[in-house]
């Protein structure tokens, strides 16, 4: 019982920073882009999270000017290209 309630505490928990990360990606990409991301956006947005994972996905907010990241997160396509 004791290790049962340890894992779920232990799944709450990566739950939780999954989600953190995903609103610190989701509000660096509002900032590079001048606006809120749409649905679709965000959606996309956690795919390439979940896809890529925080360091790849960081690079491309970094990397890419506006209009390309616009396009990087409209394309789930794209995730498997980088």
């Amino acid at each position: 019982a004791a290790e049962k309630k340890a894992q779920k505490a232990r799944t709450k928990a990566r739950e939780a920073a999954r989600d953190a990360v995903f609103e610190t990606m989701n509000g660096l990409s509002a900032h590079r882009l001048g606006r809120p991301l749409t649905g679709d956006e965000r959606a996309v947005l956690r795919g390439h999270l979940l896809e890529l994972g925080a360091e790849r996905v960081g690079e491309a907010l970094f990397t890419l000017d506006a209009a390309a990241l616009a396009a990087w997160l409209t394309s789930p396509a794209r995730a498997t290209r980088g």
